[in-house]
């Protein structure tokens, strides 16, 4: 069981990391707008090199297996042996959480990026597809952090958890 200090550390890192989710989310919706904006200026369409198409497609995929890889090290009690107190856990979770939301929004950039070349929307819907379902699954988890927490002051039961 946690003590109402440590407690008091996840609700806040959970409420920082829930605005940090929807910061990212709200990146979203203003690629979207922006892309709307881009493609309806009436601008001449210049195809995309098929090279840049498939090299960005293919880094957005790979980035589904930075942010799953990143993502299951985050709730991996293991990955947490070294820490040295709750805090550390705290920063460390903190960490893969974050790289995990940016992976998750690096395909949109690159959608983003193929929209400017072109100004068409082509493979847009892609790239925010994958992003959006990435972003779906990354949304914050308390009782991943405090099933983390706890695994550490089991590691540890010298800590004090007040």
């Amino acid at each position: 069981m946690l003590g109402s200090a440590d407690e008091e550390k996840i609700r806040k890192t959970m409420t920082a990391n829930w605005a940090i989710y929807f910061s990212f989310v709200m990146a979203l919706v203003m690629y979207v707008i922006v892309s709307y904006l881009v493609t309806g200026s009436g601008s001449k369409v210049r195809p995309a090199p098929a090279m840049l198409r498939g090299a960005l497609i293919g880094l957005s995929v790979g980035l589904v297996g930075v942010k799953f890889w990143f993502q299951g090290r985050q709730s991996d009690t293991s990955s947490y042996e070294r820490c040295r107190d709750v805090d550390e856990v705290i920063k460390k979770y903190g960490y893969y959480f974050f790289i995990s939301l940016a992976a998750a929004e690096a395909p949109v950039l690159f959608g983003l990026i193929m929209v400017f070349l072109t100004q068409s929307m082509g493979e847009w819907p892609v790239f925010l597809v994958i992003t959006v379902v990435l972003h779906a699954a990354s949304t914050p988890r308390a009782e991943v952090l405090r099933r983390v927490v706890e695994a550490h002051l089991m590691r540890n039961p010298q800590q004090d958890s007040e």
